[in-house]
C-alpha cells in the first residue's frame, strides 16, 4: 500500500474511532436522554459510512497482497491434493471390492 494512502486511511480510522469512543462515553452516562439518542443514531451511521471506504481499501490490500495470493495458492493446492487422494482411495476401494 502506498504511504499516502495508508496515512489517509489511518487518519480516517483514528478519527472515526475517536468519535465512536466519545459517543459511547456520552451515551453510557445518559441512556435515558432522548435527545442524545437522536444525535447518536445518525452519528453512528456517519461513522459507519466514513469507515467503510477504509475497510474496503484495507480488505483490497489484503486480498491483493503477494502474501495473501501465495497463501491462497497453497490452500488451493492442498485442496486439490486432498480431493485427488480421496478420489484415488475411492477408486482403489471400488476395484478391491470388484476383485
Amino acid at each position: 500500500m502506498r504511504h499516502d494512502v495508508a496515512k489517509t486511511l489511518g487518519k480516517q480510522t483514528c478519527d472515526v474511532i475517536q468519535m465512536l469512543e466519545t459517543l459511547g462515553a456520552a451515551y453510557n452516562h445518559n441512556e435515558d436522554d432522548k435527545r442524545l439518542q437522536q444525535v447518536i443514531a445518525p452519528a453512528m451511521k456517519v461513522a459507519a459510512h466514513t469507515l467503510r471506504p477504509v475497510l474496503e481499501a484495507l480488505n483490497l490490500e489484503e486480498v491483493t497482497s503477494p502474501e495473501s495470493v501465495a497463501a491462497m495458492n497453497v490452500a488451493l493446492k492442498e485442496a486439490r491434493d486432498e480431493d485427488s487422494n480421496r478420489n484415488d482411495e475411492e477408486f482403489h476401494s471400488r476395484n478391491a471390492q470388484a476383485d
